[in-house]
Formats: structure tokens, C-alpha cells, sequence
């Protein structure tokens, strides 16, 4: 079906439906496999029940990367919206550059890739599967004709839960207890993506060292599941 046909009946398409599609466990992203570095933060007993999970995930989306990458894909949504390719190649750079250590950018490129791939049967993804995974999301929602804000609540909350999964797994943590880590996420997730929705790149930084020195320490931990 040509992508013209499809592109029309992905704006015809409910949000929710697309959104659920996009954001769930089932999409192919591969993001099991990449815990942000926070199997490193459980070997280093700083993550060791539901409470200092709950802890650390809430840094992460609100002080640290997961707040930097929202920016990210909010300035890459408006540039493409934009059609200023330029300006999209720029911030995929800038996303490359704030990255802490070479698992972290292994990570943001793989998702990336398996991203678009998994995008494909909605939307032309052309070079948007050599790009970071914020600015390939960013880039394909504006493509899809996709609500800004509903989108960058649905990419967080896919961010936070998958590493409450993980923890779940590592430390161990219950089932019942990982989900109300995840019910307590909510509102920090919604708070983040109003936060975020502006694109500003001025208001990147982070403010978490202990998970990015966890991430970088990762690379030399002697047994591991995770690849980051």
C-alpha cells in the first residue's frame, strides 16, 4: 500500500489506538535488554527494594536523562512539524553529545533503529532509524500527525515502566509492588511531559551523577543481564 494511503489513515486513526501501539511492550524496541544502567545502581546496592526503585526511576525522569531526552524529542516533534531536516540532524547531534558513556549511546541508537523499523508500516521512517531513540520518536510522532504532549506522556511512562520492570527482575521485586511503583509514577511522568512539552533545549541538564556514573560503570561489571 503506497505510504501516502497510509499516512491518511493514520490521521483518520484514533490517538489512543496509535499511541497504545507505539508504547507498548509489544513494540519491538528491544528496550528489555537495556536498563539505563540501573542494573549497575542494584549491584551497587542503591537500588534494593520498591522504595529506592520507585527513587531512583523518579530522578531519572525528572532530574536526569529521561527529562533530557524528552526535551529532545519535543525540539525534534516541533522540527519536523517545522520540515527543517537541518534542525533535526542538529538535535540528534546535540542528544548524541549529552549521553553518558558508550553503553548509553548504544542504547539511544539500538532503540532508534528498532524504533523506526517497528514505525514502518505507519509512516515513511527514511533516515529516521540512523537517529537517537527521543529524536526518532519525536520525529515520527510529528509524522504521524500525533498530539505533542499525549506523546511524550506515552514515551516516559514506556521509559519508567520498562526500568521498573527491570528492577523488578534484579532486586527482586514483586509483581503487585512493581505496579505500584508504577501507579506512583503517573503523576511525575504527566508532571514531566508538561515540563518537557516546550522543546527547549536551553533548559537541558541534568542533575542525577549517581545513575550516569552508574551507567558508565556498567560497561566493566562482571556478570550482568543487561547491556547497559
Amino acid at each position: 500500500m503506497p505510504k501516502d494511503i497510509i499516512m491518511a489513515e493514520v490521521q483518520a486513526m484514533d490517538t489512543t489506538s496509535l499511541l497504545q501501539v507505539w508504547f507498548s511492550s509489544a513494540m519491538p524496541t528491544g528496550a528489555f535488554a537495556w536498563s539505563h544502567g540501573l542494573e549497575q545502581a542494584i549491584a551497587d546496592e542503591d537500588v534494593v527494594d520498591a522504595a529506592s526503585l520507585g527513587a531512583w526511576v523518579i530522578g531519572v525522569v525528572s532530574r536526569g536523562s529521561g527529562r533530557n531526552d524528552a526535551l529532545l524529542m519535543s525540539a525534534a516533534f516541533q522540527a519536523e512539524q517545522a520540515n527543517d531536516r537541518v534542525r533535526v540532524a542538529e538535535i540528534d547531534s546535540l542528544a548524541r553529545a549529552l549521553v553518558a558513556g558508550r553503553e548509553r549511546l548504544e542504547e539511544g541508537l539500538s532503540q532508534g533503529r528498532a524504533f523506526a523499523q517497528a514505525a514502518a508500516p505507519w509512516v515513511a521512517v527514511e533516515d529516521s532509524s540512523r537517529q537517537m531513540l527521543p529524536i526518532t520518536v519525536g520525529v515520527l510522532c510529528a509524522r504521524a500527525g500525533l498530539p505533542l504532549e499525549q506523546s511524550l506522556i506515552a514515551a516516559i511512562q514506556a521509559f519508567a515502566s520498562n526500568l521498573v520492570w527491570i528492577g523488578a527482575r534484579l532486586v527482586p521485586v514483586g509483581q503487585q509492588q512493581a505496579m505500584q511503583v508504577i501507579a506512583s509514577l503517573m503523576p511525575v511522568v504527566a508532571a514531566a511531559a508538561h515540563d518537557t512539552s516546550s522543546g527547549r533545549l536551553d533548559e537541558l541538564g541534568s542533575a542525577t551523577p549517581r545513575a550516569d556514573i552508574a551507567s558508565m560503570r556498567h560497561e566493566h561489571l562482571h556478570s550482568r543481564v543487561c547491556m547497559s
